[in-house]
């Protein structure tokens, strides 16, 4: 679906390339200058793009592989995947950033009223609106309400606060992007591995946010064991 939307974009424009199009209407008014939709961009502006991994096991010969540790599997090591981008991917991710030009676009999403925001408050509220329901009821300890999906954001309730948040991931590479709107917190965690990341930066996400929140260390929930 958000390839399709990528695809209107570029019609409706006339044609204007979805990296053109962001960077005159989100990235430029933002400042975000470390930003950009293609790998060949990222290069000719000479920035250093991370490399992902995969945790590659040494697999012992008389078990099968079964993708979990055990089942035959040793310790092994980390293999450099590169960076593999999917062009075609665009409208569901695959821009290069930076912590400090993320760190821009999460606060314009907890700021909604700066007059510098490039998005009007009838997007904002379009955005963060809850259009169709992801879980009818929550999974406690994070969830305590039903779930719900805005315009590319999860909404759900935790400790009684208001959580936005999304993941992206590809080959190699794992984000999490988190904020609480009502109390000007957020949270941005980019990792250059997919499994291992991806479970990390959950873990570090939500240990922060308590942190934020204040919650009692022997009330918190065991993030890593979770």
């Amino acid at each position: 679906m958000y390839a399709a939307v990528a695809h209107v974009v570029e019609v409706v424009t006339g044609g204007k390339w979805l990296g053109d199009f962001l960077r005159e209407r989100i990235w430029i008014p933002l400042g975000m200058n470390e930003t950009y939709l293609s790998l060949e961009e990222g290069e000719k502006a000479g920035v250093e793009i991370s490399r992902g991994y995969k945790y590659k096991y040494n697999v012992n010969n008389n078990n099968n592989h079964t993708g979990q540790t055990g089942g035959g599997e040793e310790e092994g090591e980390y293999e450099d995947v590169g960076y593999d981008h999917w062009d075609r991917g665009r409208g569901a991710g695959m821009i290069l950033s930076s912590a400090s030009d993320y760190a821009k676009w999460v606060r314009a999403m907890i700021k909604r009223n700066s007059s510098s925001s490039p998005i009007s408050q009838e997007g904002y509220a379009s955005l963060l609106g809850a259009h169709s329901i992801v879980l009818p009821t929550g999974v406690p300890p994070v969830e305590t309400a039903p779930v719900t999906y805005g315009l590319g954001w999860m909404i759900h309730v935790y400790r009684g606060e208001l959580i936005v948040e999304h993941t992206g991931a590809q080959p190699g590479f794992a984000t999490l992007v988190l904020f609480l709107p009502d109390r000007g917190f957020g949270v941005t965690v980019f990792s250059n591995s997919l499994l291992g990341g991806g479970g990390a930066m959950s873990v570090l996400a939500y240990h922060l946010v308590d942190e934020f929140l204040g919650v009692p260390v022997e009330e918190r929930v065991d993030w890593v064991k979770k």
